[in-house]
């Protein structure tokens, strides 16, 4: 990728457009990095026919299925992502969804990254209804769901807010650092009070 080439083409070597190049490591050898064709089109798309980009959201917080997340759950594998949080009033809720189900497909795909499921859901336009599977308490269950219009007021309800001391609420819990008398009390250089 040429040096100021940003929001210019990348082509393949059959000069077809693959992305739109938005910035460049000039101490990389030309390294650069681009917005898929597919993203650029979908939002195209969009601006088109709405002046304005519609993302979809189910209302949820979402994990990574760590190991150890996987082995507490009692799951043989860690394929999958962890609903840490189901938001009030939202398509998640509506739905059936829990706290600590564990997406394993969407639309009969499955799921295995994190990232990968948000850009999915995303992408997907907003009033379209998905089939989800989900693991809870070590059984199969299907989920059908509508997903809405993802807005700054629905994800201001997704947000913690910081409570007394600096807390801030985690997966269920509230959380808040050390004080200095907490710390010389433990020993500890720093940490937070569940």
């Amino acid at each position: 990728i040429n040096f100021g080439n940003s929001g210019g083409p990348l082509c393949n070597v059959h000069g077809e457009a693959i992305g739109i190049n938005t910035a460049i490591n000039p101490n990389a050898q030309g390294i650069g990095f681009a917005i898929p064709i597919n993203l650029a089109k979908h939002v195209a798309d969009q601006l088109i026919a709405s002046g304005r980009v519609k993302r979809a959201w189910m209302g949820v917080t979402l994990a990574e299925l760590t190991p150890e997340l996987a082995e507490g759950f009692g799951l043989k594998d860690r394929r999958g992502v962890l609903v840490q949080e189901v938001i009030e009033g939202q398509p998640a809720q509506r739905a059936g969804l829990m706290r600590n189900d564990v997406i394993v497909e969407l639309n009969g795909e499955p799921v295995t990254e994190m990232q990968k499921f948000r850009i999915r859901i995303a992408d997907t336009p907003v009033g379209s209804r998905v089939q989800l599977v989900v693991l809870r308490d070590g059984k199969r269950v299907p989920i059908s769901l509508t997903l809405a219009e993802r807005t700054d007021a629905a994800v201001a309800q997704a947000v913690p807010s910081g409570g007394a001391e600096g807390g801030a609420a985690l997966a269920g819990l509230r959380v808040r650092d050390l004080t200095a008398a907490e710390r010389n009390q433990s020993g500890l250089a720093a940490g937070v009070v569940v």
